[in-house]
């Protein structure tokens, strides 16, 4: 096959793929069990975490990043 044909094939995948990664990674859940893998999270100190960098983010510092 073409060269077209796989690179939007691998294009194709990595997006999903990554795509996967942050819907599991936006979601509330304590714990996520997919494709084999099990992650065990601790929602309510990650949101203490971003309630925290929100607050403490001032305009200059957002500008320098």
């Amino acid at each position: 096959m073409s060269e077209v044909f796989w690179s939007l094939v691998l294009s194709s995948s990595i997006g999903c793929f990554l795509a996967v990664v942050r819907m599991l990674y936006k979601s509330k859940c304590r714990n996520i069990k997919f494709c084999g893998v099990v992650i065990e999270r601790d929602v309510a100190t990650e949101e203490k975490e971003f309630e925290f960098d929100r607050i403490h983010t001032t305009r200059e510092n957002k500008e320098d990043n």
